[in-house]
């Protein structure tokens, strides 16, 4: 049986863009829906129905994205956060989920120390 992604892409996403289709390219079956730009409560919104609709295998999430991911009700299911924007989500609601980051320690606009600082307040 085919795993199904949800994944949640950064500021500018394309559902029909480079990243989705990587993924499918792998094999997996993807929903990516379009999540507002400037309003981030919006896009949680977005987010969270998607979740419901989709009842995927696993969350991928991309920048802001990845902190759309930490954000969704479902507290467990494995979260993969890529180059993670985890900013936005210092609310300290915890996750207890299996949970794998992907980040460049080269990375000079979202610097490692940054993300390891950001996710132990999440």
């Amino acid at each position: 049986m085919q795993k199904h992604v949800l994944f949640l892409d950064g500021m500018g996403c394309n559902p029909q863009g480079f990243k989705p289709r990587f993924i499918t390219g792998l094999g997996y079956r993807v929903t990516a829906p379009q999540l507002p730009d400037l309003d981030f409560p919006a896009a949680v919104t977005v987010a969270e129905q998607a979740l419901a609709d989709s009842k995927p295998d696993v969350i991928v999430g991309y920048s802001r994205g990845a902190a759309l991911a930490l954000l969704l009700p479902d507290r467990h299911l494995p979260r993969v956060l890529i180059a993670p924007a985890l900013r936005w989500v210092e609310d300290g609601r915890g996750f207890a989920g299996r949970l794998v980051i992907l980040h460049s320690a080269t990375d000079d606009g979202l610097p490692l120390a940054d993300v390891r600082t950001h996710r132990s307040d999440c």
